[in-house]
């Protein structure tokens, strides 16, 4: 039974500020968490915690996400594996401002 899924990749916004690669600067490396989404059945047992730390494990550089002004659930979630908001929002539409959230890895 698939009871949840992530979808990750290459964040465009950081890939685009980059410094010039002849510039002898490495590139901004970051990931941006596009979804991850348990059902609301199968919350709170780890599931979203083992498939955000397969994303971990299997990129590099920051990780990025944005969440929804309003989804306290989503915040106390991403708070929870260490990030924390970056200072930058999007607009989308008339109902839906998302603040980024994003968490250095050692």
């Amino acid at each position: 039974t698939i009871v949840g899924f992530a979808l990750a990749g290459p964040d465009e916004a950081a890939a685009s500020s980059a410094p010039d690669a002849g510039s002898g600067e490495g590139a901004v490396a970051a990931t941006q968490v596009y979804e991850l989404t348990v059902d609301k059945n199968f919350r709170r047992s780890g599931h979203a915690s083992r498939l955000l730390s397969a994303i971990a494990d299997l990129t590099s550089g920051q990780l990025r996400a944005w969440i929804g002004v309003d989804d306290e659930e989503r915040q106390r979630f991403y708070t929870s594996a260490g990030f924390a908001p970056s200072g930058a929002v999007r607009v989308m539409g008339e109902n839906l401002t998302q603040h980024m959230w994003w968490a250095e890895r050692d």
